[in-house]
């Protein structure tokens, strides 16, 4: 199931810019690219060492993540680290 804009912005409302997609889409050649889908509230404490875990990923790999879990604590760990929700794709 994916969710539209107008939810995130419910559960996001300091970023209205939240992204949806599919989990596979075409590249500029036309070539589907694969990413990375991961449950961020399987920790023990928060979702904050995930996201931080992904951040990471994506800075030093150029990893392309899909968060998935409480839309809130995911915005929170995003913002707690200094990350747009504009460049991540989160799902609920």
């Amino acid at each position: 199931m994916y969710y539209d804009k107008l939810y995130l912005q419910k559960v996001c409302p300091k970023n209205k810019g939240a992204r949806t997609r599919s989990a596979f889409e075409s590249n500029k050649d036309g070539n589907k690219s694969m990413k990375i889908i991961l449950d961020v509230m399987g920790a023990d404490n928060s979702a904050a060492e995930l996201v931080k875990g992904a951040i990471l990923a994506k800075k030093e790999y150029g990893a392309e993540l899909v968060l998935v879990g409480d839309a809130t604590e995911i915005c929170d760990a995003l913002a707690a680290n200094g990350e747009s929700i504009n460049s991540w794709e989160i799902v609920p």
